[in-house]
Parts: C-alpha cells; sequence; structure tokens
C-alpha cells in the first residue's frame, strides 16, 4: 500500500474509535446473529474502501470525486444503521465533528485530483487513468516466485557503433540501440535465479516512467554480459553539481520530476532504498532519471544488507539506522536529504567524516541546517518552498508524497524559467549557503550597512549588521537590535531585540538606551521596568541630542511618571526636544505658554 492519499486516516477513525470499548455505552438488549455479521461485513467494506483511496490504482474505481464522497457517505450510513441494530449507542459523532469530517475528505479529494491532473510520468494517461503497467508490476511482485517470466536479450548485432570515436571510460561501453544511445554495463545473471528473472522484467517495465532509467535487456559483448541502460549524457546528479551550479528554477523542475519517478515506482510496490543524487542520472536536457535498482525491495520485503553502508548513511532515516525496518515514510526522508544536497549542491554533513557521529546526529534528531545565501525575491520564494518541503520531509510524522508532489508543482509552475531551457552556471557562480557573502562580510565595513539600509536593500544591511555585531560592535547590536524589534526582513524577536538594546546600551549607546529605555514602559516587550535605570538611559539619550528622548524625558519630569515631579526639568528638556525640531515638544510649550527663545 502506498501513502498515497490520507483518506485513510478519516475513514478510519469511524472505524477505530467505534470499535473501542470506552467510547461505546453498550445497552444490555438483545442482539441477534444476523445484525452482528452485517455489522461485520460494513466494517470489511470500510476497510476495503479504506485500501482504494490509498493506493494509487484504487482510484481507478471511481469515476470522479463526487463516487469517492458518494461511496464514503454510504459506507457511513451503513455503519450507522449496524450500530443501532445491534443497540450500540456511539458518542463520537455528533453533527459538528460529521461536518469536520465532511471537510476533511472534501480536503483530501482536492488534492488527489490536481495531483492525478498534473501527476502524468508514465502514471496516468491522457485520460487520468492509472497505467495499467503499474497494476502489472504489482501482479509480478506478487507472484514472483510463481511465475516463469525471462527478460528480454538484445542480439549484439543490434547495439551498433556511435557514429564518433568512444573513449570507454572503465567497464562502462557507449552503443547504438535502434537509434538510442545507450550504456552497456557488464554483470553476471543466471538464466536459472527466476527471481532476479522477475525483477529484471521488472527494471525493464519501469520505462514506462519517462523518469526513471530505461533498461532494454540484456546481452552479450566480446564475450561478457551485458546490461543495456539507457544514455545519460551529463553522468549522475552528483558529478553534474560538481561541475555546474544549477539555476534554483531548474533546481524545482529537477525534484520535481524525481518525485515523480518515486510516485511511480512506489505505485508499483517498490521501495528505491538508496535515494540520493548519486543514483540519479542526467540526460542533456537535464532530465533526471531514477537509477541503481540493487538495494530495491518490494514494499512488504525485509531490508537488504547493504554492503557499503557508509556511503549511503548520510541519506539514512533514524528507522533505517536503529535497523527498525523501511517504509514509504524512510523513503520520503531520504528524498528530503536528496532535496537538500541538491539544494546546496553538497553532501550531507560534508564535514564529518566520523560516520559514527552521523548516525548519532540523525538518531537524535540533529539535522543540516538551511541558510540560504542572498538571491533575488524570486528565487527566495522558490528558496522558501524548498525549505518548508525538506523540513516537512524529516519531521517524525513526515509529509505523504502527494503533498511534496504538489507543493513542487505548485513551485514549479511560478517559475520564471521554462524546464530543460535553464543554462548552467560555473561552478561557484551562485552563493547558494551565503558562504561567499560572509566571507565578503570580512571586507565591508559597517556604514556600508547602514548605507543599504537607507537604500532598502535590508538583507544586505542585516547580514552586515549581524556580522559586525558578532565582532562586539555596539552600534551593530543597535542596528541588529532594531531589525529584531521591528520585524525588518526577519522575524520580529522583542525579547532577543531587548538583550541586545541592553548590551548596546551598557556600552553606552545612546541610540539603543532610547530603545531600551522605551521597551520598559511597553508591557508587552517582556522587559522589566526599573525606574532608575529607565531615567539613567533615558537622560544619556537625551543629553547625546535625542530629539525623542528630550521629548519623553521632559513629560517624565512634568507629569511626574517614573520620576518626581521636577517642572524646571520637564521645561527644559522640551525646550531642547523643540529646537531639535520636536513638532510635539513645541505644541506642549505653547500650551503652557512658554517662548522657546527666552
Amino acid at each position: 500500500m502506498t501513502d498515497f492519499g490520507s483518506l485513510i486516516s478519516n475513514v478510519f477513525a469511524v472505524v477505530s474509535e467505534a470499535i473501542k470499548v470506552k467510547m461505546l455505552e453498550i445497552q444490555p438488549r438483545i442482539c441477534d446473529h444476523k445484525a452482528f455479521y452485517q455489522f461485520v461485513e460494513v466494517l470489511k467494506k470500510i476497510k476495503n474502501f479504506m485500501n482504494d483511496v490509498s493506493n494509487l490504482t484504487g482510484w481507478k474505481k471511481y469515476a470522479s470525486a463526487i463516487s469517492v464522497k458518494e461511496t464514503f457517505e454510504k459506507l457511513i450510513s451503513e455503519f450507522d444503521r449496524s450500530m443501532d441494530d445491534l443497540h450500540f449507542t456511539v458518542t463520537i459523532f455528533n453533527e459538528q465533528q460529521r461536518k469536520l469530517e465532511q471537510e476533511n475528505l472534501n480536503a483530501d479529494i482536492k488534492k488527489m485530483e490536481q495531483f492525478l491532473k498534473t501527476i502524468s510520468g508514465g502514471v496516468t494517461d491522457v485520460q487520468l487513468q492509472i497505467n495499467t503497467v503499474i497494476s502489472e508490476i504489482q501482479t509480478i511482485n506478487k507472484k514472483m516466485d510463481r511465475i516463469i517470466l525471462k527478460v528480454i536479450k538484445i542480439n549484439p548485432k543490434e547495439l551498433d557503433d556511435p557514429p564518433y570515436k568512444e573513449t570507454n571510460l572503465h567497464t562502462i561501453i557507449r552503443k547504438l540501440y535502434r537509434g538510442n544511445e545507450v550504456e552497456c554495463k557488464p554483470t553476471n545473471i543466471e538464466d536459472e535465479d527466476q527471481r532476479i528473472q522477475a525483477q529484471l522484467v521488472i527494471l525493464g517495465k519501469l520505462k514506462e516512467c519517462p523518469n526513471v532509467l530505461k533498461f532494454y535487456g540484456l546481452s552479450n559483448l566480446n564475450d561478457r554480459q551485458v546490461m543495456v541502460f539507457e544514455w545519460a549524457e551529463k553522468g549522475n546528479l552528483k558529478e553534474l553539481y560538481k561541475k555546474h551550479d544549477i539555476n534554483w528554477d531548474e533546481k524545482v523542475h529537477i525534484a520535481l520530476d524525481i518525485c515523480r519517478g518515486l510516485v511511480f515506482i512506489h505505485s508499483c510496490g517498490i521501495l528505491h532504498h538508496d535515494i540520493r543524487c548519486e543514483n540519479i542520472m542526467m540526460t542533456m536536457r537535464l532530465e533526471p532519471k531514477i537509477a541503481n535498482f540493487i538495494y530495491s525491495r518490494e514494499t512488504d520485503d525485509n531490508t537488504t544488507f547493504i554492503k557499503n553502508e557508509d556511503d549511503i548513511v548520510r541519506w539514512m532515516s533514524p528507522e533505517k539506522i536503529s535497523k527498525r525496518g523501511y517504509d514509504f515514510k524512510c523513503e520520503i526522508f531520504s528524498f528530503g536529504m536528496l532535496l537538500w544536497e541538491l539544494t546546496f549542491e553538497k553532501i550531507p554533513y560534508e564535514d564529518i567524516s566520523n560516520i559514527n557521529q552521523i548516525k548519532e546526529n540523525v538518531t537524535n534528531g540533529i539535522r543540516e541546517r538551511i541558510n540560504f545565501g542572498p538571491t533575488t525575491p524570486e528565487h527566495q520564494r522558490i528558496q522558501n518552498g524548498l525549505k518548508e518541503i525538506i523540513i516537512a520531509e524529516k519531521q517524525q510524522d513526515r509529509i505523504l508524497l502527494v503533498d511534496i508532489f504538489n507543493k513542487l508543482y505548485n513551485l514549479s509552475v511560478k517559475c520564471d524559467e521554462p524546464h530543460y531551457q535553464t543554462s548552467l552556471y560555473p561552478d561557484g557562480h551562485l552563493d547558494l549557503d551565503g558562504s561567499k557573502f560572509n566571507k565578503q562580510l570580512s571586507v565591508r565595513p559597517l556604514v556600508d550597512g547602514v548605507a543599504c539600509h537607507k537604500n532598502k536593500d535590508y538583507e544586505t544591511a542585516w547580514k552586515i549588521f549581524e556580522y559586525h555585531a558578532g565582532l562586539g560592535s555596539s552600534t551593530a547590536k543597535f542596528w541588529k537590535a532594531r531589525y529584531l524589534a521591528d520585524g525588518i526582513f526577519v522575524d520580529k524577536n522583542v525579547m532577543k531585540a531587548a538583550d541586545l538594546f541592553k548590551e548596546a546600551a551598557e556600552d553606552n549607546n545612546t541610540d539603543a538606551c532610547f530603545r531600551y529605555a522605551l521597551l520598559m514602559t511597553d508591557k508587552s516587550s517582556g522587559v522589566k521596568f526599573n525606574r532608575e535605570r529607565y531615567t539613567e538611559y533615558l537622560t544619556k539619550a537625551a543629553s547625546a541630542g535625542d530629539a525623542m528622548a528630550q521629548y519623553h524625558l521632559g513629560n517624565m519630569y512634568l507629569e511626574g511618571k517614573h520620576a518626581d515631579l521636577n517642572t524646571g526639568s520637564g521645561i527644559k528638556y522640551l525646550k531642547l526636544a523643540a529646537l531639535n525640531g520636536h513638532l510635539e515638544a513645541e505644541k506642549a510649550l505653547k500650551e503652557r505658554g512658554v517662548n522657546i527663545n527666552e
């Protein structure tokens, strides 16, 4: 069963809650056997319905979303009647709860409808019908040990030399097969091993998906058995990002196509077990192809022993590392790590060589950081979208593959560059994680940050302020605190801002003195009021010529609020504020009949 459609949870809630004794009030009345057996049949129907709506191929039974809704309502009605016949009083469904369940159902159906309309990739045809090959592969998986299958054998004469001089790298041979470029990879497979033959037949059928590397069959070259695969001009995705920077739009398109391939193989009841960029082959047109099914297994099979676990541990889920089995959620975790790898163009935990340390990090929930470098607002939107998916894929209650696909699809339709038409950049062209920018910060003075702020380049300003604040600059601390307090570029965080304002104020930064004093009088800030410190900070700022501080200090003395009443000091500070152009101070003096020039 795949993870498609959280409808299973909506329907299962009806059954599981109803059959719990603590949620039932069983009245001591006569219940006949017929009513009981009818109840059992209803439960079977609900179970079958759950299997259908949570399995992509099961949707073939329903012509439309209306059919799903009608079936759902019909089953609920039958369930209610059975409960009545058995004289059970169910307390779990009132009208409000039933309405909520219907809303959840409608939301799930809407997600599945979008998914079916946009998935393509060999999963559905133009009529949005599920590809029958998926059912074929599922059937072969179930009957693998009971049927005799033989993989396609290719006549060596059909494998032509390419029209150019070919330099064979290692043991890979490049040929032409029926006009298509292919890779001939030496292997050693026994014809008598029926299970391996069946697995190769399945591998051949997976070529129905354009995002799975095509396997054409077995052949012989130079007295050696070879597996004939589709040729991928660009090598694997890891090799590609090591040589080039990949445009942000193209990253989304690549991720979406890989997700299409995963949907297809998962629909066939197959788990790959080794999802990472090195196992994604890339064509000349930057089409990703899932490859290397050496560890793949049926969903119900036990996970296989991995000889070189160190090679793939960086992408493994906590469950896999802890030997707790492998399921769709584990594969989604690995896809999340692949997405992180593609996003930042480096392997996860690259700076950690100790494999046991990596395992410990993963099992303890320590994940790779997601920090981006400066880029355009359009690409920031893509970065935020990818970040949201990566985080959701790593949670214990992981996002469903159908939701991942829908999110990636929605990101892709807003991309400026169409798929396959985006040029690759030289390696190091993009500042993927801000490391290039951070290196530049050491030679950018703090005044540049202020200039960037005035020019509304808030992202650059923030990073300059953050860098210099880390060096201990009180001015930079003030600016960083201001961004946090006002929510400029970064999320608003008044408590963090208050701590920085206080640090800068203690270094006699008068701007910070004034801002921290104001936070003391703001009950929502969480800063504790201290009368002496309030007066001290406000006086420092006023003495430095801050008109706002002078106005507030003048009012404080005139009103006797937060300080002893002192009319003389109040008038003095209001005059200073007025002379500095503070209109409210000038107005307050006029109301008291005080001449600013006297």
